[in-house]
C-alpha cells in the first residue's frame, strides 16, 4: 500500500466550505480512481494546519491519482493559504479499525 500526504495551512474562516468540498468532490474524485484505498483529513482545531492522506493498493495507482491531486488543489484556492507540501510514503502498517463517523455527523 502507498500514500500521498498534502500539508498544508487553511484559511481558518472557510473551514465549513474547504469540508463539504472535501466530501462533495475530493473524495468522490478519488473513490472512482483506480487502486483507491481511502482517504484521512487531519485538522489542528488550535492552528490552521491540515493533513489530507490518500491510500493507494500500487505505487502506480499513487502516481497516477496526481492529475486528481492537482485539480483538487485547484478547487482548493482561497480555502488554504498556500500550495500543500506534498510527500510521498510506502505504508509498511495499516490496520483498520471501526469506521469513523464522518465530520459533519453523517456515517
Amino acid at each position: 500500500m502507498y500514500a500521498r500526504m498534502n500539508t498544508a495551512r487553511w484559511n481558518p474562516h472557510t473551514r465549513e466550505r474547504a469540508l463539504q468540498m472535501t466530501f462533495e468532490k475530493i473524495i468522490p474524485a478519488y473513490e472512482r480512481h483506480p487502486g483507491y484505498g481511502g482517504y484521512v483529513l487531519l485538522l489542528d482545531n488550535e492552528s490552521d494546519k491540515g493533513i489530507a492522506i490518500t491510500l493507494w493498493e500500487t505505487e502506480a495507482d499513487r502516481e497516477s491519482s496526481l492529475e486528481i491531486a492537482k485539480a483538487m488543489i485547484g478547487e482548493l484556492r482561497g480555502v488554504l493559504r498556500e500550495p500543500p507540501l506534498t510527500e510521498n510514503f510506502e505504508v509498511v502498517v495499516h490496520l483498520p479499525g471501526q469506521p469513523l463517523d464522518r465530520a459533519d455527523g453523517t456515517s
